[in-house]
């Protein structure tokens, strides 16, 4: 393909053009030469024809019985190649003298009309037409032959010669035989050529080019091209070059990066996985521990001084407890059940829970929930649980000056469900706009720092997205984002 493109776009219009060029250049030489041959002829023809009117008029002149004195004239006339025929006519163009015998008496009108019309002419003659130029001369009446013609007018008659030019001719066609044989060798000479340099330096590096690029595409970033051919080809090479170099630098980066990401992940897995059976092996002892003391504290007298250590010991195992759970719902969350869910639906449950505590700090809580949105394939109450935890930490955030104000907005775009929860609070400094998802890490005075990784682990699960939309900026805005659901899509259950 790349070669057919290449001849036909390169190659065809060179040809073109110098077989246009040829060809002009063969036709304008033709008509040229032709040109000069015919003007020689007729000169020739003209000359002749004068020279032979001369001679006829001097033996006229000289000898009142001129004819027997034009005959041997006229048959040295009959000998000269050069010369079809040769003839006097009359002024009514009757012929009395000529080379050709049988033609004596008859009458040549045409030649005379002819003359009047257009001068001398080039035309054919005989059963096999050769070319001739056709002249006639006029004999005019002159003083000493008005002895001999006594009522003739100014014209006694007219020479009329038939010069055979097809020697001339011939050798013109010859030429033009050459010229087109020369012109032929020379195009299949110059297609040859810039076929030969076109391969050389054109097709050849393009087809090596390629069959490397084909090998770049199977995955082999080793393969470099040569740079040889035209400055362009060169460039192209090195910048073939320079890409695969790069591609290969961008591939080995890829690879460390996946390797340190496979490590962290197993090392993540360990330690999810050494969390999980710390925490489930610390649960069972510590609610008996938490129940334990809370009996003990319910059997002392109000007003024991050890009551109030009891009671702080319990809370603060409760809060063990607390993070406990949290642990294991980060390390083993539970399998999402999937259904449609609306997730308008969703934002309204989540704010049951929430307004109350909103209005005992203060805070505008306001949504701005898109009509008819679309159903997404979701756990209700795993999203409900993102959702719930991302309010209250814009509660936190929004409550830490006066006027605070939160806002929950829903949007459906690119095939998915959008919904953003965000305050009016500091923001989240640039630095921290990756790490506040990671576990153990929080901003807050008081917290398991689990709350945003756990809700970006279900939110994965349920293949969608959370993340901070405006990092450095005041006013935190998370954004959730899940698939929209299909009617092919079946509810399932994530492994």
């Amino acid at each position: 393909m790349l070669t057919r493109n290449l001849y036909a776009r390169v190659a065809i219009p060179i040809v073109a053009v110098i077989a246009a060029a040829l060809v002009a250049v063969t036709l304008t030489g033709m008509a040229y030469k032709r040109h000069v041959v015919t003007q020689v002829a007729f000169e020739r023809a003209r000359s002749l024809s004068a020279i032979t009117r001369d001679s006829i008029e001097h033996m006229m002149r000289v000898d009142h019985d001129a004819d027997a004195d034009l005959r041997p004239l006229f048959e040295r006339l009959a000998t000269n190649p050069d010369i079809s025929a040769a003839r006097i006519l009359s002024p009514q163009g009757e012929v009395l003298h000529t080379t050709r015998p049988l033609e004596i008496g008859r009458r040549l009108p045409v030649h005379l009309q002819q003359r009047n019309q257009t001068g001398d002419a080039m035309g054919e003659e005989g059963a096999t037409p050769r070319p001739i130029v056709h002249t006639v001369q006029p004999m005019r009446t002159r003083a000493e032959c008005r002895s001999c013609h006594k009522s003739a007018g100014p014209v006694i008659g007219f020479l009329d010669v038939d010069l055979n030019v097809g020697q001339p001719l011939a050798g013109l066609e010859a030429w033009r035989t050459m010229t087109t044989v020369l012109g032929v060798f020379l195009l299949v000479t110059v297609v040859t050529l810039v076929s030969v340099i076109l391969k050389a330096i054109v097709v050849s590096p393009i087809h090596r080019l390629l069959a490397a690029m084909k090998r770049v595409q199977t995955g082999d970033l080793t393969v470099r091209v040569a740079s040889e051919g035209t400055a362009e080809i060169h460039a192209l090479g090195d910048g073939f070059n320079a890409m695969v170099g790069k591609l290969r630098e961008a591939a080995r980066a890829e690879e460390e990066s996946r390797q340190v990401k496979m490590e962290r992940v197993e090392q993540l897995a360990a330690v999810g996985e050494l969390a999980a059976g710390l925490a489930h092996e610390i649960k069972n002892p510590l609610s008996g521990v938490q129940a334990a003391l809370e009996v003990l504290a319910g059997e002392l007298p109000l007003d024991d001084e050890n009551r109030p250590i009891l009671q702080e010991s319990a809370a603060a195992l409760a809060r063990i407890d607390f993070v406990v759970r949290d642990l294991l719902r980060y390390a083993r969350p539970k399998a999402p059940v999937l259904a449609p869910a609306d997730v308008n639906q969703i934002v309204h449950d989540a704010l049951i829970f929430t307004q109350a505590q909103a209005a005992r700090q203060s805070m505008e809580l306001t949504t701005a929930l898109a009509p008819a949105l679309p159903a997404v394939v979701a756990d209700a109450d795993m999203i409900r649980q993102v959702l719930l935890n991302l309010i209250i930490n814009a509660l936190h955030a929004a409550g830490q000056r006066a006027g605070g104000r939160v806002e929950i907005s829903t949007d459906a775009r690119d095939g998915a469900v959008l919904c953003r929860v965000r305050d009016n609070g500091p923001g989240v400094p640039m630095r921290d706009a990756e790490t506040i998802f990671r576990p153990f890490v929080t901003t807050k005075a008081q917290g398991t720092g689990l709350g945003l990784a756990i809700s970006r682990r279900l939110v994965e699960l349920h293949d969608g997205r959370l993340w901070l939309e405006n990092p450095g900026e005041p006013g935190a805005s998370f954004a959730v984002s899940l698939p929209v659901a299909h009617s092919q899509d079946v509810p399932r259950a994530a492994a």
